[in-house]
């Protein structure tokens, strides 16, 4: 499975005492390997990462 996903983040205040600040976007990207039971040892309800950014 793939997953893409972005956050915003406020970083500092615009224009002094305002309520506008300066964002920044991050994004992350992740891979996770779903483990057929029927073939491997796995335990239900975890997810193996396989690539992350």
């Amino acid at each position: 499975m793939h997953g893409d996903y972005s956050f915003v983040c406020p970083v500092v205040r615009a224009h002094g005492d305002s309520d506008v600040v300066a964002r920044t976007v991050i994004r992350r990207y992740l891979t996770v390997t779903v483990a057929d039971p029927r073939q491997w040892l796995a335990t239900e309800g975890r997810l193996w990462g396989e690539a992350w950014t």
